[in-house]
């Protein structure tokens, strides 16, 4: 058993030595566009993945969390049930965006 001073909190005290684990917070990470931390979430955390018979609709569903992408002519974005500012949030909506296939021929240069 340890015993700190009653002036003394463990957790600063000891901070140096705790792991520093980021709890992910979508929410933070759609403030700041942070497509690349989207990413990287969600490539460990993807629980399962469905998309419209048009491969124009895709619902993508990880831990408590669902995104539902629609990319018709103009872009629509739900996380969580909220629609996205997908003007505001550029890099995320482009990373989600670019997660839908695309039916479109290569172009040749």
């Amino acid at each position: 058993m340890s015993h700190f001073a009653p002036s003394v909190r463990p957790a600063r005290q000891n901070s140096a030595f705790l792991p520093r684990f980021k709890m992910f917070d979508i929410d933070d990470i759609i403030s700041r566009d942070d497509a690349d931390e989207l990413a990287d979430f969600m490539s460990s955390a993807v629980c399962s993945y469905s998309m419209s018979n048009d491969k124009q609709q895709a619902i993508v569903r990880f831990r408590n969390h669902v995104i539902e992408i629609s990319a018709y002519s103009a872009p629509a974005i739900k996380i969580d049930g909220v629609d996205l500012d997908v003007a505001s949030n550029s890099a995320i909506t482009n990373l989600l965006l670019s997660q839908m296939p695309s039916d479109q021929p290569a172009q040749s240069a």
